[in-house]
């Protein structure tokens, strides 16, 4: 199984730079992506859903923060946040649950 981990420092930023043509060369099973910068209804471009991948986010309502994990196998659940309440809206923290194995990307 091969797992990337990211700091995009803004996807859209990220995703100019050749990030996602890099990404899918890679052939990676899960994509970790943290500092989005963006809002999810913001991502609507192709770019952002490759296909082969399932993509969940959890993003800030200030588009600051947030965090992504492309998964090519549907997982069993996605859980966001760290159950801090107040703290949890800087959206630092998704969790893909498979059959056997829990990724976080934080």
């Amino acid at each position: 199984m091969r797992i990337i981990s990211f700091c995009a420092d803004g996807i859209a930023s990220a995703a100019e730079k050749g990030f996602f043509d890099w990404a899918l060369q890679q052939d990676a099973d899960i994509i970790c992506i943290q500092n989005l910068g963006a809002q999810e209804y913001d991502l609507q471009d192709d770019l952002y859903y490759p296909e082969g991948y399932f993509p969940y986010f959890y993003d800030s309502p200030h588009s600051i923060n947030g965090v992504a994990i492309y998964v090519r196998q549907m997982p069993k659940a996605i859980m966001t946040g760290l159950g801090f309440g107040e703290l949890d809206v800087e959206a630092r923290y998704i969790q893909a649950d498979f059959a056997n194995l829990s990724i976080g990307s934080i």
